[in-house]
């Protein structure tokens, strides 16, 4: 009940791939839960930390990541090359700095105390505030979406350039 829009269509994409494939339904909704199990913690953590509700970290979260592309970021990282342990936890380091900053970024919209009846507005007023560093990390998304392939290097590249919005 707390995903953005894009968030439950991924949901439901991965629900109905997996009945498909012939896994009862409700098992397969379980699949699709594991998704987004990852950003409980970060929800939950965001949320205590500016004394918001959980549902308002939530919707702020999805927003951020919807707008900036991060779902998009992560699933990529996710396919990076893992042929030895340290590709691994490179990988993984990649993805965990990726969620540190989506929190970073969230706890900080949510910490401006602005009224949360529209996630995707604040998100949107957010992103005209910090325009510049913005538009920089959203070309290098842009560059990333356009390669043929995507490796590590291009990765911390863009996480970098991420950093500096939280």
């Amino acid at each position: 009940a707390l995903l953005d829009d894009p968030a439950r269509e991924r949901r439901s994409a991965t629900i109905a791939r997996y009945t498909a494939a012939g896994v009862p339904t409700t098992l397969a909704e379980r699949i699709a839960a594991f998704e987004h199990l990852g950003a409980a913690l970060d929800l939950v953590e965001t949320s205590h930390a500016t004394g918001r509700p959980l549902a308002d970290a939530a919707a702020v979260y999805f927003a951020l990541g919807t707008r900036l592309g991060l779902e998009w970021l992560a699933d990529r990282i996710g396919g990076l090359p893992a042929d030895s342990h340290w590709q691994q936890q490179a990988r993984n380091a990649l993805r965990d700095e990726l969620a540190g900053i989506q929190r970073r970024i969230t706890t900080q919209i949510l910490s401006a105390g602005a009224d949360l009846t529209n996630a995707a507005g604040v998100v949107g007023d957010w992103t005209e505030t910090h325009r510049a560093a913005v538009a920089r990390a959203m070309r290098i998304i842009e560059e990333l979406r356009a390669a043929r392939s995507i490796d590590l290097a291009m990765v911390s590249v863009a996480l970098r350039e991420l950093r500096s919005l939280a």
